[in-house]
């Protein structure tokens, strides 16, 4: 059977519909709570959703579990050209901050098992995550969560305003639970393109946006307390004004990066005192590769680099940092530091090239097995301010990226799989772009 397209309309559908035209949609889309069509599923179907309206709690949990092909992905979007109001706004799943459950069954949208899937153009808002104390597990407890899931994107949506009322000590240590999207179980293919994520309107800061994302790219991530946990490579994303987490007794951090990665062309800035900037342990699964390059960095209170003999800790594990301009804390602090927990010695460390704006621009505590330095320009802020460097022009920073302004096609073209290639591993080694660098 050929790849069908269904038009969901929740303000003037209905199930009863054939749901196949915009004339005679459907009120909610198969797999949302109460959905009463008739569907059986091809690969490659689509599912649009009209734009200025609002599907609310009760159509919540949204669990998905049909599959498309590298060929005909499946689609969950909108269309610019249908729309209620004087203009396009995207389609809107307002989760209303009404526990649904714990582990992933309390995921505002739940993907189990799926395969090539794309969700396009939407917006995702007010998810709450149970407290964990209450004894109800929070992993996977997202605004959507992948779980079992390969060859996934998600681009040009907007996810906002998740809600934990983690206050006064509430999050027991070692929990997870609130955000915007997560990976859970194995997981290969998946990213988040071109998309923000905020909690402005949430009024209690909490959780993380993005976790076990492989590749996160071009998105804009702000007003809450943790940007990225755990993501292979992280590109030309721009990070700024994160907050306090909601519990006095957490931390939080803009990246966390353990194992082989590769961060490169990120703009992070206006980061708390509470959160790690960018916390790389290259040593923590074994053997790892870590490259960050081309990242500017300012307005932080902890180092911009952080690197811990964490986890095992392998002692063959490198980092390269290059090409990046780091303003370290207040133009006193670290903008590298390689810190101890008693695991041994960094394996390598090659900095080159980076601009170090700071009295203090490196700080080796933990010792380096071997260390390679070249051609850092090192500057004080005034310095900098001199060779036209300050944080008026974000250090030189070009490019930032923000969410696309322009309207998506009528008819979106189905989407090419994210790079599953970026990453090869040969004989312990990471290389990008097919050259270790």
């Amino acid at each position: 059977m050929n790849p069908r397209t269904f038009y969901i309309d929740y303000a003037a559908g209905s199930d009863g519909n054939p749901g196949t035209s915009k004339t005679a949609p459907w009120k909610t889309a198969p797999g949302m709570a109460g959905f009463a069509g008739k569907y059986s599923h091809t690969a490659g179907d689509r599912f649009i959703f009209k734009g200025g309206v609002t599907w609310p709690t009760s159509c919540f949990q949204w669990k998905i579990v049909g599959s498309g092909t590298a060929s005909a992905p499946d689609y969950y979007g909108s269309d610019p050209s249908w729309f209620n109001g004087a203009s396009f706004k995207r389609p809107l799943f307002d989760f209303e901050r009404r526990v649904i459950g714990g582990w992933q069954y309390g995921a505002g949208v739940l993907f189990e098992g799926v395969q090539w899937a794309h969700i396009d153009n939407l917006e995702f808002a007010n998810h709450a995550a149970p407290l964990a104390k209450a004894g109800i597990q929070t992993w996977g407890t997202m605004t959507i969560c992948w779980n079992s899931c390969n060859n996934m994107t998600i681009s040009r949506c907007l996810i906002r305003d998740w809600w934990q009322p983690n206050v006064n000590g509430a999050i027991e240590s070692g929990t997870s639970g609130g955000g915007g999207i997560q990976k859970v179980n194995a997981g290969s293919g998946l990213a988040a393109v071109d998309c923000e994520f905020h909690q402005l309107g949430a009024g209690v800061a909490s959780g993380t946006a993005l976790w076990n994302i492989v590749t996160v790219e071009r998105c804009h991530i702000h007003h809450t307390p943790t940007a990225i946990m755990s993501a292979n490579v992280v590109r030309d994303n721009y990070i700024h004004d994160l907050i306090n987490p909601g519990d006095p007794a957490a931390h939080s951090n803009v990246m966390l990066c353990n194992g082989g990665v590769i961060i490169t062309g990120n703009v992070i800035h206006d980061i708390p005192p509470v959160a790690q900037v960018m916390f790389f342990a290259p040593g923590y699964y074994g053997v790892g590769h870590a490259l960050c390059q081309g990242n500017v960095v300012f307005n932080v209170a902890q180092p911009c680099i952080a690197i811990d003999t964490d986890g095992q800790n392998n002692p063959g594990a490198s980092i390269k940092v290059q090409g990046n301009t780091l303003v370290g804390p207040g133009g006193t602090g670290y903008c590298i530091r390689v810190g101890n927990r008693n695991n041994g010695p960094l394996g390598a460390l090659d900095y080159r090239d980076n601009r170090l704006i700071s009295t203090k621009p490196v700080s080796i505590e933990a010792g380096v097995t071997a260390l390679t330095q070249a051609n850092n320009t090192i500057y004080t802020l005034a310095q900098a301010a001199a060779a036209g460097l300050t944080a008026a022009n974000r250090f030189g920073a070009q490019g930032i990226p923000t969410q696309p302004t322009e309207p998506p096609p009528v008819e979106p073209p189905p989407v090419e799989p994210p790079p599953t290639n970026t990453i090869r591993v040969f004989e312990g080694k990471i290389t990008f772009d097919g050259v270790w660098k």
